[in-house]
């Protein structure tokens, strides 16, 4: 599992640490936990507490530009997290290098399946209960139905995305090791195609999000960034072949459009999704340039002497988890809206990264809890 830093030996050498992890998956597990901390941060002021502040007669104009200035920092910073973390999943457990036993598929997805059961259903407990479901048997029932369905907090979507991805793994595993670099290239290109690209050229003429949603727009994606994870790890490196560099100038292309689109369609009330959302081609390739200068910059620096950086990687899987409760907390803890503006979001960026980390920290202590989270 990609958050647990399951053993692997390097197959270039450089960067395997002591333990058996990779560090330079250390330091993108460190720095994507951040990210996406900073993104539902981001999220939860725009849902949350810049509504307040128009109603308390602020000027929208000055909201707006404060909303354009989340979408660029967001889309700069935060939005290749997820595709990198399930790019570090398909490196991890692809490399036909790694032996696996029979029962693998069962030991990947029971952990999966044990953390939606757990927190999938607590916080769908509690969504229910904030719309006005009385407490009792009726409340947990339906709670496991939306957990069933996949309609618990939207954040977990990564959870049933990976137990999709574990799911597939004797076939994707099969493929890995029977196809020739360029043949599983061309592999990725065609579902690259069907799910990034068709879907993002039907969003710019529509002006919306693909109709089928979360399937197109999330859960298929997942697949080719499972690919790319291997094939990206095991044959290209940033700026030191013509692969590299070409993907390095696509990377900072697409980021810097993706940026421009989406800072943009703030102020023209445009969709702007189809320009960061993981089946965005713009953010298949910023995302896979991150994960190559990751390497490049910081896979030779330790992470076990930057103390804080390596707290959060091994503790990154339960904050991505725990985090939104303290999100969703922080506004009913401080009155934010009466806090300046950088004030209110740095407040509720602490709140959630000391309360989740503090909470993962504290259940690890319990034995299952420490195996799964």
């Amino acid at each position: 599992m990609a958050w647990q830093g399951a053993s692997m030996a390097q197959e270039h050498g450089r960067g395997v640490l002591a333990t058996g992890k990779v560090n330079y998956f250390e330091w993108c597990r460190a720095l994507g936990a951040l990210a996406v901390l900073l993104l539902h941060t981001f999220i939860e002021m725009t849902n949350h507490v810049l509504p307040q502040l128009l109603v308390a007669g602020a000027d929208a104009g000055t909201i707006t530009c404060r909303i354009a200035s989340y979408e660029l920092i967001e889309t700069l910073l935060t939005r290749w997290a997820v595709p990198v973390f399930l790019m570090i999943s398909g490196a991890l457990l692809l490399s036909p290098k790694k032996k696996m036993r029979p029962y693998y598929v069962w030991h990947y997805a029971s952990r999966m399946i044990f953390v939606l059961a757990v927190f999938g259903t607590c916080f769908a407990a509690i969504k229910l209960h904030v719309e006005g479901v009385p407490l009792g048997i009726a409340l947990v029932a339906q709670a496991l139905v939306l957990t069933l369905t996949a309609r618990t907090w939207e954040h977990l979507w990564y959870l049933y995305a990976l137990l999709g991805l574990y799911l597939l793994l004797p076939l994707l595993r099969l493929l890995v090791a029977r196809a020739s670099r360029w043949q599983l290239l061309g592999v990725i290109l065609a579902l690259a195609v069907a799910t990034m690209v068709v879907p993002a050229v039907l969003s710019l003429q529509k002006g919306e999000l693909p109709s089928a949603g979360i399937t197109v727009t999330q859960y298929l994606p997942s697949v080719v960034y499972f690919l790319l994870g291997y094939y990206v790890h095991t044959f290209l490196r940033w700026w030191k072949d013509r692969s590299g560099r070409i993907l390095a100038v696509a990377g900072v292309a697409s980021l810097a459009i993706a940026c421009v689109a989406s800072v943009s369609g703030v102020y023209i009330g445009a969709e702007r999704g189809m320009f960061y959302l993981p089946f965005s081609p713009l953010t298949c390739l910023f995302s896979v340039a991150y994960f190559l200068w990751v390497r490049q910059a910081l896979d030779s620096n330790d992470i076990r002497e930057h103390r804080f950086f390596d707290c959060i990687a091994r503790y990154s899987f339960g904050i991505y988890v725990l985090h939104v409760l303290f999100l969703h907390a922080a506004p009913r803890l401080v009155n934010l809206a009466a806090l300046p503006a950088g004030v209110a979001e740095a407040t509720v960026f602490v709140v959630a990264l000391v309360g989740s980390l503090a909470l993962t920290w504290l259940l690890r202590r319990i034995p299952i809890f420490r195996r799964y989270l």
